[in-house]
């Protein structure tokens, strides 16, 4: 049987934890076909996002569950999300088709 001490049972496990990479927020953009008057500020995913009229603008993160988790708060709260960048990587096809699901 091995022991280890304390010290080295965190050091052997927040390692991995300290070696992860950080993901910054990148700019996003969204087009969403409201239903009524675009609310001016809404927040996404802790990010605050600012529309003039059909286009928003914010902050996302560029990972797949992020981007998708954003752009279905966006479409909960305005209305079909007709296009999403995230980064300058648009949102395309069945990506974008699952942000709109479940909206009237």
């Amino acid at each position: 049987m091995v022991r280890m001490g304390a010290s080295s049972f965190l050091v052997a496990f927040a390692m991995p934890l300290a070696a992860a990479p950080r993901v910054d927020p990148q700019s996003a953009v969204a087009q969403i076909a409201w239903p009524y008057e675009a609310k001016p500020r809404l927040v996404a995913d802790d990010h605050v996002w600012r529309c003039t009229g059909p286009t928003c603008t914010g902050e996302a993160l560029d990972r797949p569950a992020s981007r998708m988790r954003t752009c279905r708060a966006l479409a909960r709260m305005g209305g079909r999300v007709i296009s999403f960048t995230v980064g300058g990587v648009p949102m395309v096809g069945e990506e974008l088709e699952r942000c709109n699901r479940g909206l009237n």
